[in-house]
């Protein structure tokens, strides 16, 4: 399933960024509990200027032990202000398959969180809940947002 994500879906995001009116791409710092820490990549095409479609792959690892947790999502994403604007609100839901102690599950993560800065990069602060294998981890992040 990983592979397949990879080959298939991780292009055609990119493709569908080339084609897009608005797209952008961020890299951030995430903390996922209990005692998680990590990176994680987000692609997203944008329709317009408030709605679109995110791709988002991350990978949590424990300060000891082998419990590592990695995510492969996808789904809407709304952000509520221009890309003009100095503070740009967004909400998210994603699906897809999370990946932990070589078990997959279907996780699901509504969240969201604030770009700030101008409209071609930013400051992502980010919190979001991702729900899989009968529980909820809270997933917190700082990163950076490139737009074009």
């Amino acid at each position: 399933m990983r592979k397949f994500v990879l080959v298939c879906c991780v292009p055609f995001l990119l493709t569908l960024c080339t084609f897009a009116q608005h797209a952008e791409v961020s890299g951030a710092y995430d903390h996922l509990t209990p005692g998680k820490d990590g990176f994680n990549f987000s692609a997203a095409f944008l329709a317009t200027k408030h709605l679109g479609l995110e791709g988002d792959v991350g990978g949590y690892y424990p300060s000891k032990g082998s419990d590592h947790v990695y995510t492969y999502l996808g789904g809407p994403k709304v952000m509520f202000a221009t890309r003009d604007a100095l503070f740009t609100p967004y909400v998210h839901l994603l699906f897809g398959e999370v990946r932990e102690i070589g078990n997959n599950y279907l996780g699901v993560l509504p969240g969201g969180g604030v770009d700030v800065g101008t409209k071609r990069i930013a400051l992502r602060l980010k919190l979001d809940a991702i729900h899989f294998n009968d529980g909820t981890h809270a997933r917190a992040g700082v990163g950076v947002v490139l737009r074009w």
